[in-house]
């Protein structure tokens, strides 16, 4: 499986370093600029390079699936994987382009729903992602050779969790995407973490890791705050994150993820998570890691 992750891994590489310059081109001509959070004009939805690189090596792998007599390959969790990609994507590039900041956290943005009967760009990314996440949550708990011959309930409240966890964690990862790179040491973190308390030798990682590859050409340009990766990137990458945890996990251990995720989100709908990265040195100083020093990088 390493080698699998490896060439996947670097096969991303290739195309994202390919795909960049077209796209970020693409977006400054449809006029997919926004200021950053140092006031610097740069483009938004930047995301889109390593989406497209993902489906492009995606395509590949598939095609290289279809011509293989190997059948130990996980084909609907690559099926799935390529879904929620597609899906998470569309709806960050929604609120990348047409959303608007006057709520924040899940809160702030039903509560305007509830209380106004206005659905903002975040709550309709919110109910989009549930709905995205469901076909891949259900398909993970319906292929877990563990759940054979076990009652409907038990499959269905699998489903549910991991329907949790993927909507979750593809939001854990945006609410960290407020400075250049950090959504991205984010995703790392989460991947280690993810790789190492898989069950040994699943293959569904072999699908990720081109997204891996192509996000890591896309955070060099992203921590030199020439480009925003925006909800269209952040989104996907916490959401293949979640549907990998979904299908290489066992059930006590995507509880425990669950149970991050949910106090992680708790924590940010009360306070301010770069506050926190900034009272904590160690947290500040891995925030800061990679970034040009304030000036350095044409941001004030």
């Amino acid at each position: 499986m390493m080698l699998l992750a490896t060439a996947a891994w670097a096969l991303g590489v290739v195309l994202a370093w390919a795909v960049y310059d077209p796209v970020v081109q693409l977006l400054r001509a449809a006029g997919a600029v926004r200021p950053n959070y140092a006031g610097r004009l740069v483009p938004v939805a930047g995301g889109l390079v390593f989406v497209l690189a993902t489906l492009l090596a995606q395509t590949v792998q598939w095609i290289l699936l279809g011509l293989s007599p190997w059948c130990g390959y996980p084909v609907q969790s690559l099926l799935t994987g390529a879904f929620a990609l597609l899906g998470f994507a569309a709806l960050g590039l929604i609120d990348d382009l047409l959303g608007s900041r006057e709520a924040g956290g899940f809160g702030g943005h039903f509560r305007l729903l509830l209380t106004e009967g206005r659905l903002t760009s975040g709550a309709l990314k919110a109910l989009g992602g549930a709905v995205v996440a469901a076909w891949p949550a259900l398909t993970a708990a319906l292929a877990r050779g563990e759940l054979a011959g076990e009652p409907p309930a038990l499959v269905w409240s699998t489903a549910a969790i991991n329907l949790l966890l993927i909507a979750l964690t593809a939001n854990a990862v945006n609410l960290l995407d407020l400075r250049p790179g950090r959504a991205f040491k984010g995703f790392l973190l989460l991947w280690v973490l993810a790789l190492v308390f898989s069950q040994p030798g699943h293959l569904v990682w072999v699908w990720v890791s081109p997204l891996a590859g192509a996000a890591t050409v896309f955070a060099l340009h992203d921590l030199r705050s020439e480009v925003m990766m925006g909800d269209t990137g952040s989104n996907v990458l916490g959401a293949l994150i979640g549907v990998g945890v979904a299908w290489s996990w066992t059930i006590s251990g995507k509880l425990g993820w669950l149970a991050g995720l949910l106090l992680f989100h708790l924590y940010t709908e009360r306070a301010s998570l770069s506050a926190l990265i900034e009272r904590v040195a160690v947290l500040r100083w891995l925030d800061r890691l990679g970034r040009p020093a304030e000036g350095k990088d044409g941001s004030a």
